[in-house]
């Protein structure tokens, strides 16, 4: 009798417990890497997801949306990232991906890079050489402009460009010096870098101006590395002229998040904003700094910053704050061994010898 007794005993408190879990304890929020599987087959990559009620919650880079339970047929949280500062190839660990932390009062926003895989060294040789021919000399034309020609000479600087802002706020200037940042470690072993001067300065050689996106210039000449949201003008840098004499930069203000967090009061979503603001346009300056020191557009490698391929009129491009391992060799290929106008036969060459053999 007394054993029966305890049994209801303990029976009880593990009700009282449970009671008390579902009636204290927040709705569950996940923050980390995870691939959303839905019954139709979509797959979304989100880096905070979240229960309320017979619905799940997705954030992803500035993107918040609902999607019932029923939906959803597999959530699987993806392998541990790396941090920027451990960012090193290795032949077996070629898969990667990439995440931030920021604390935001006592809510934690954590923003997933996706589709993170390193290439370099696994390729075939053949696609490495079209990679390079795309990047250093646009020997393929643009796969994002059908109306640039394909060419056969690469284009540089010779000195260090100077680089100024102009109307940018703080949240820009903040986006520039961390895009220039990543730039210099990629040319740390060149004899070129880029020079920071003080925003306004007219006698930069890379002038990056934030304006809203109707007051962009139009189309100026095949020269122009234009986008929806970003544009690079470089003078020089032609087959008459292959070294760059300057560049300009135009940034649009007018891109708008959205932050609704359920979890995340006014203030805290105000930081939210102001985080993913200078984050897309570290981005934008990324892509078009890379640009501004004489690479193209391929659409061989989704690693590199400057994949970018057109499909049903739709321009895809990878859309991250950092270089690629690739990246930063092919910057430092172009800045090291390619003397400005040389065509394919001498890319071919440099390649053997300081490519596939560093």
């Amino acid at each position: 009798m007394k054993r029966f007794k305890g049994e209801q005993l303990i029976r009880w408190l593990i009700t009282f417990t449970s009671i008390t879990i579902l009636l204290f304890y927040p709705a569950r929020v996940y923050s980390n890497n995870f691939l959303i599987i839905l019954t139709d087959g979509r797959k979304i990559t989100v880096d905070i997801y979240g229960y309320e009620g017979e619905q799940i919650r997705l954030h992803q880079n500035g993107n918040v949306w609902l999607v019932k339970k029923e939906t959803v047929r597999k959530i699987i949280k993806l392998k541990q990232p790396f941090q920027a500062a451990d960012e090193k190839y290795t032949g077996n660990s070629n898969k990667k991906a990439r995440k931030t932390h920021f604390e935001i009062g006592r809510a934690q926003l954590t923003i997933f890079e996706q589709d993170y895989v390193s290439t370099l060294g696994l390729a075939p040789r053949d696609k490495e050489l079209e990679w390079l021919g795309d990047v250093l000399l646009q020997a393929r034309g643009d796969p994002c402009d059908a109306s640039v020609l394909p060419g056969d000479y690469s284009i540089k600087w010779t000195v260090s460009p100077t680089l100024s802002v102009f109307k940018a706020s703080i949240a820009g200037v903040g986006a520039v010096g961390k895009a220039v940042n990543e730039i210099n470690d990629a040319l740390a072993e060149t004899p070129v870098k880029i020079m920071i001067l003080e925003p306004g300065n007219e006698s930069a050689g890379i002038k990056v101006i934030f304006d809203l996106a109707r007051n962009f210039p139009p189309s100026l000449s095949t020269a122009d590395r234009s986008r929806p949201d970003g544009r690079c003008y470089i003078r020089g840098g032609n087959i008459e002229d292959p070294v760059i004499d300057s560049a300009v930069i135009w940034i649009a203000t007018d891109k708008e998040f959205e932050t609704s967090l359920t979890f995340l009061n006014k203030e805290q979503q105000m930081t939210t904003t102001a985080i993913l603001q200078e984050r897309h346009w570290q981005k934008i300056i990324l892509h078009e700094l890379v640009h501004a020191l004489g690479l193209f557009h391929s659409a061989v490698f989704k690693d590199s910053i400057m994949y970018c391929v057109t499909a049903g009129g739709h321009s895809e491009e990878n859309g991250r704050i950092f270089l690629s391992i690739r990246d930063k060799k092919a910057i430092g290929f172009l800045y090291n061994w390619m003397p400005p106008g040389s065509g394919t036969e001498y890319l071919s060459e440099l390649a053997e010898r300081y490519w596939f053999n560093p």
